[in-house]
């Protein structure tokens, strides 16, 4: 086991589930979280109520790794349900299931070493192809106006690690809150979490086509070409 990082993470508690895990375990867990918080007491409980319907049980490995194992009648054998490892993928890269390659750049990105990442090594992960406003010195249109940066969709993620949560009553209102810090890289905006907004690099995402949450990337104008900042673009780029 590396003890110089998280080898899982479950993301963030929204009341009804942690959102950064993946569909398979939000259907076999949802309806039996149960998490109960006293503030006067300074307590905080968090139990599962057993689901009498399946016999099923977690394991964590001694890689750090964490399975759920399920009986299966027809087998009859336990089997593997669902796994969460750490992912492969360095900064600014998605890790996906059922692709050819395991992890992609986020649009706008390229692999830091094309090299590594030809034979398979990712952990380098991938960096901007043109700065953001923000980085940028003299970057100034015609008009002497600065071209703005925005912000393009991805859905369907586990959201990067090391977000900062912010208790804004909208999406409006989180977008601007990220427009206006250059530190800010990404933003989502999440029902009972609210404003989660990303610094610096984008860590830890997964491809949860079924049961991830919208991320919205912020990327250099010319990045964005004519698209809206509101398109739904799933494409990954290498």
């Amino acid at each position: 086991m590396n003890f110089n990082r998280n080898e899982n993470r479950t993301g963030e508690w929204n009341g009804l589930k942690f959102i950064g895990l993946p569909f398979t375990y939000a259907a076999a867990y949802v309806i039996q979280f149960v998490f109960q918080q006293d503030f006067q007491e300074g307590t905080t409980y968090f139990t599962f109520l057993p689901n009498t319907s399946f016999l099923t049980f977690g394991e964590l490995q001694s890689t750090g790794s964490v399975q759920v194992v399920q009986w299966t009648d027809e087998a009859p054998a336990w089997e593997v349900y669902s796994k969460m490892v750490h992912p492969p993928c360095g900064p600014s890269a998605i890790c996906g299931k059922n692709k050819s390659l395991i992890c992609s750049c986020l649009t706008g990105f390229v692999p830091q070493s094309r090299d590594e990442w030809s034979k398979g090594n990712w952990t380098g992960g991938c960096v901007r192809r043109i700065e953001l406003l923000s980085q940028q010195k003299g970057n100034i249109s015609s008009s002497g106006v600065g071209l703005q940066d925005g912000f393009l969709k991805f859905s369907g993620l586990k959201l990067p690690d090391l977000a900062a949560i912010f208790r804004l009553d909208s999406a409006s209102e989180c977008e601007r809150l990220c427009l206006n810090n250059c530190s800010c890289t990404a933003y989502a905006y999440v029902a009972r979490i609210r404003c989660m907004a990303c610094s610096g690099d984008l860590l830890d995402m997964q491809d949860y086509s079924y049961s991830g949450e919208d991320l919205f990337l912020r990327l250099a104008y010319s990045e964005l070409g004519n698209y809206y900042i509101n398109l739904v673009y799933n494409n990954f780029t290498m």
